[in-house]
């Protein structure tokens, strides 16, 4: 009986990976040798399109291509061929095979494998559709729900500090999707590939606080097959007057100030700089002040931010922020007075994670459980499971299931590096989600249940912080743990090495990691 080879882009690599092919001693080899003009990018070609097949084998007596329904040899109606080089043009989407089918003067080889004389292969083509974008808008409300959808091809009234939720169907495969909301909060937003398919690109909330009429235009595009498709709907958005509450949204640093971000433009002439009070500790370096506020103002690039500059104190990544209004005049430019608040905490706002442009796999979605292995301490340090899972996670499709026995604990690590700098201090972090195991932790407890990590460059620098977990840990949602912070000693490449723990605790502990993160950070001297 015959057999069918289905050709695979790793297949193919193979194949002409070889330097040198194998011949049997003695004899005239027969050789199957088959390739395309896409093998290296996926065997993928857009609708209307053409491929190059290529049977370069040796020995053949006799092949027949088979063509798939909505494809023929290009300039011609076939569909088949006896050539061995054949133009394809695909004008059907989907998943396509090319069959072809080989008889050799006698038994053949596939690299290093004899076959049979006689072979049937497969070629899997994935045809794509010409790129186009659909985009509706709908009005969005705090409490996740959708109202009346926008005809984004008039002027929208939407009331100052309101949302509208911008849903995406994107056909033909965009590696890249790029919104620019005019007047909007995000004011532009760029997904990759990963988040398309993962479907973080479907749904985008935006927030409208400034006064005025906006554009809104959308960009997808895919290197290879290159095709590129634009939205543009001018004047779409015109953002009017509102009774709603001027809301506090965030508090964040911006340029060395205190930004208070406000759902409204803010008048500017309302601040008063009296109004507003700061609270800062740092429990580490053992600071609790009152700083004195210096100004505040109206932000000139951004009319609802109000920045609060701060009399001779400056605040540090580490440090912990509190913010409060006391009352007065401040309105929106629409005449709506701001409420009282205390209290408000500072966010502080990450940088960029390092190992995103490290080979250190952050995310688990080029991992396999053999790239995380055991640093075998034995003994209570190997009661767990780790397993890189696709069940679940935070961004992407992956991350890592980690199983720790009741009283056990783990040591594992990575098996690719990244670089780090003397004399900058980096914050070691990632998303957790705990599925179970937390119930009957005893949090008076010496030691509970924690997250912790190591820096090493290669010998282990055992100082470091952990993330503790106890009955109070939320179960079954992300959030993000801070385990250390880490300022090296010298410039090079680092590893991490991770030693959870799960002590005082009668339960096995479950939980999926993901994004793991190093950021630099500025702590306080």
């Amino acid at each position: 009986m015959k057999k069918i080879n289905y050709i695979l882009l790793l297949a193919l690599l193979s194949i002409f990976g070889c330097t040198k092919e194998w011949e049997a001693p003695g004899v005239e080899p027969n050789h199957q040798v088959i390739y395309t003009s896409e093998y290296q990018f996926g065997n993928r070609v857009q609708v209307g399109g053409s491929m190059t097949f290529t049977d370069a084998s040796k020995g053949i007596v006799n092949r027949t291509w088979t063509l798939p329904e909505g494809a023929h040899v290009e300039g011609s109606t076939d569909v088949t061929s006896t050539n061995d080089l054949v133009h394809i043009q695909f004008n059907e989407a989907g998943i396509k095979e090319v069959n072809l089918s080989q008889q050799f003067a006698g038994a053949a080889y596939d690299g290093n494998t004899q076959r049979e004389a006689s072979l049937d292969t497969a070629i899997v083509i994935n045809v794509v559709d010409s790129l186009r974008l659909q985009v509706k808008a709908h009005f969005y409300f705090p409490d996740g729900t959708t109202g009346d959808e926008l005809d984004l091809t008039k002027t929208n009234e939407v009331q100052a500090g309101r949302m509208v939720k911008y849903t995406l169907t994107a056909i033909g495969e965009p590696a890249r999707i790029v919104y620019n909301f005019g007047g909007g909060e995000p004011e532009a937003v760029t997904y990759i590939e990963a988040e398309i398919a993962d479907g973080t690109a479907a749904e985008t909330i935006v927030q409208y606080k400034k006064l005025g009429t906006y554009s809104t235009t959308v960009l997808g595009d895919r290197p290879r097959p290159q095709g590129i498709d634009t939205l543009n709907f001018i004047n779409a958005i015109n953002v009017v007057p509102s009774s709603d509450p001027v809301l506090l949204t965030d508090v964040y640093q911006k340029n060395g100030f205190i930004a208070l971000d406000y759902s409204r433009e803010i008048e500017p002439a309302s601040v008063d700089p009296s109004t507003f009070s700061v609270h800062l500790t740092n429990e580490g370096r053992g600071v609790d002040i009152n700083p004195s506020v210096l100004t505040a103002a109206v932000d000139p690039s951004a009319g609802n931010i109000v920045l609060i500059a701060l009399d001779d104190a400056t605040i540090y990544d580490d440090d912990v922020v509190t913010v409060t209004y006391q009352g007065g005049i401040l309105q929106s430019t629409d005449f709506v007075a701001a409420d009282e608040f205390t209290d408000k905490l500072l966010v502080h706002r990450p940088n960029t994670n390092i190992l995103e442009a490290a080979p250190f796999d952050h995310s688990f979605e080029n991992s396999l459980d053999t790239d995380w292995p055991d640093q075998q301490w034995g003994g209570q340090w190997a009661q767990y499971t780790l397993n890189v899972v696709d069940n679940e996670a935070y961004h992407g499709g992956k991350s890592g299931k980690l199983v720790m026995e009741a009283e056990g604990g783990a040591i594992f690590s990575h098996n690719q590096n990244f670089t780090l700098e003397v004399g900058k201090s980096y914050e070691l972090g990632m998303m957790i989600k705990v599925e179970s195991g937390v119930e009957n932790i005893n949090d008076a407890a010496p030691e509970v249940p924690s997250m912790l990590v190591y820096f090493g460059n290669p010998a282990i620098d055992w100082a470091a912080d952990r993330f503790n977990f106890t009955t109070e840990t939320v179960v079954g949602e992300w959030m993000y743990v801070r385990c250390t912070y880490y300022t090296p000693k010298a410039d090079g490449d680092y590893r991490l090495i991770f030693r959870p723990f799960n002590p005082a605790n009668t339960d096995p502990l479950s939980i999926y990691m993901d994004n793991i993160s190093v950021r630099e950070v500025n702590l306080r001297p």
